[in-house]
């Protein structure tokens, strides 16, 4: 069994002190120099508990400020793409704005009138060119181009429709000139 000694409770008088204690402004003696001190509470290496509660103040500040922090530089986002939105707005109602100024002139109106509806003023006379413009081939009509054999497999009949549409359809040919009669001499 451990023994411990007990408290033994102050005395309360004034002027009363213990044998144990040194009277004030004594020097202490040789004696007390061995004698252990009363730990005072502090730990070294470990960690404190002033650290502990420090960092779990520091986390949860972290944690805390992490979602306002993350919706503030998304918003920043919406923001700079809503303005660049809003610039190309500006620049398309600028352009509008001076086309509808265009159409506000009679003399651009008839110009696109002329140009696009091919109107006349009473008196011109409209002419149209035939053969200037250049020829385009029709599509070849439904039914025209087969893609492949009814009796082919479907997988087959699938890759032909693949290969006719990335062809040009060759030109219908020239009609051949038919020869004029030439008159025989008379005998």
């Amino acid at each position: 069994m451990i023994h411990r000694p007990s408290r033994r409770p102050r005395a309360k008088a004034r002027g009363v002190r213990s044998a144990a204690r040194p009277p004030t402004g004594r020097r202490t003696t040789g004696a007390l120099v061995g004698r252990t001190t009363r730990p005072t509470g502090r730990r070294t290496g470990a960690v404190t508990t002033r650290a502990a509660v420090l960092a779990v103040i520091l986390c949860s500040l972290v944690l805390a400020l992490t979602y306002p922090i993350r919706a503030y530089v998304g918003q920043r986002s919406d923001i700079r793409t809503l303005e660049q939105r809003r610039d190309e707005a500006k620049l398309r109602v600028d352009r509008l704005t001076s086309e509808r100024a265009q159409w506000d002139d009679p003399a651009y109106v008839e110009a696109q009138a002329r140009e696009r509806l091919r109107y006349v003023k009473p008196g011109e006379k409209s002419l149209v060119v035939i053969g200037s413009a250049p020829v385009v081939a029709a599509a070849p009509e439904m039914g025209q181009m087969r893609a492949g054999k009814p009796d082919d497999p479907w997988y087959q009949q699938l890759w032909s429709t693949v290969e006719i549409a990335g062809t040009v359809p060759k030109p219908a040919p020239k009609p051949k000139p038919v020869p004029k009669p030439v008159p025989k001499p008379a005998p």
